[in-house]
């Protein structure tokens, strides 16, 4: 239908509805009343059928129904117009946090990482307001022994990164040589994070960002494991499911995917650093906007 022929139809659709409602309300305001006076002048054939009251009586009856129905309708409208606004405003509101969260989402990519090998028996871990993993192998008799303190260096694309909080990570490494000489990839080494809240992030530029997560091991070859990706000729693969908060309270879910290689240079020999041939992954999840209850910031325990 073109948009004319639907113009012309619309206003045909107008003119039907006010001759209907003129014909109703000429109907009720008119006619019946007419009708109701006219009847009490007709004498009644029985005696059951003569009234007890008067036309004046009749029609102030009828005029109390008419307000009734008129407080109904006009109720009814009312509700209506109340729902349609609430209705409105949920949508309002739904495409206002919507806008929010799409202008104020951090967008981030892995810029850097080290890694700083320590005996975690020296450290007191509620001291130290930062995101604390833990291997999920190891015997839980014992504190734990080892940990590898990782500083990553983000480069925010987006938003102004405040807060972040580290849900879990795994380290993959390569292993044994296979028979057509390639280094075969171990079993992954999960770690979950022991407490739950943000830290705060460190700024570096007005585009990047660095935080630290340690991980902490109660299993030595675990501990092994990862500084044996530092060997020649072999490398790793660091995964970390994050949450990232903006100064204005979204959250952004990202998974980080980071390939590792050891620098061979005189100066740093065995460093980790990212491979230069494998660029660092960052894959969104999901935005969302937190209320302040919601945010939980890891402080040290006095």
């Amino acid at each position: 239908m073109k948009q004319s022929e639907k113009k012309s139809f619309n206003k045909r659709k107008v003119g039907i509805y006010t001759l209907i409602t003129f014909f109703i309300s000429a109907v009720l305001f008119f006619i019946v009343p007419l009708i109701l006076n006219k009847a009490f002048e007709i004498p009644a054939s029985f005696d059951a059928l003569v009234a007890r009251w008067g036309a004046g009586d009749a029609l102030s009856f009828y005029g109390a129904v008419l307000t009734f129905i008129g407080t109904v309708v006009l109720g009814y409208v009312a509700y209506w117009q109340s729902h349609s606004a609430y209705e409105l405003n949920k949508r309002l509101e739904v495409l206002e946090k919507t806008s929010l969260v799409v202008n104020n989402a951090a967008v981030i990519s892995i810029d850097g990482i080290e890694f700083d090998y320590r005996d975690a028996r020296y450290f007191d871990f509620n001291q130290m307001p930062a995101q604390i993993l833990e291997a999920s192998k190891g015997s839980e008799a014992f504190l734990p022994s080892y940990c590898v303190v990782v500083t990553l260096q983000v480069k925010v694309l987006s938003g102004f990164v405040s807060l972040v909080e580290i849900k879990e990570a795994n380290i993959m490494f390569s292993d044994t040589i296979n028979e057509i000489g390639q280094y075969t990839i171990s079993v992954p080494l999960w770690f979950k994070n022991i407490r739950s809240g943000y830290s705060t992030v460190a700024i570096k530029d007005s585009d990047k960002i660095a935080f630290t997560l340690t991980l902490i091991t109660k299993d030595k070859e675990v501990y092994d494991n990862i500084k044996a990706i530092q060997q020649n000729g072999r490398y790793g693969i660091l995964e970390i499911q994050l949450n990232v908060v903006t100064f204005t309270s979204v959250m952004s879910q990202y998974k980080c995917r980071v390939y590792l290689s050891p620098e061979n240079g005189e100066e740093d020999i065995g460093k980790l650093t990212l491979s230069t041939k494998n660029p660092p992954l960052t894959f969104w999840r999901e935005s969302a906007l937190l209320q302040k209850k919601d945010i939980k910031i890891l402080e040290i325990e006095e």
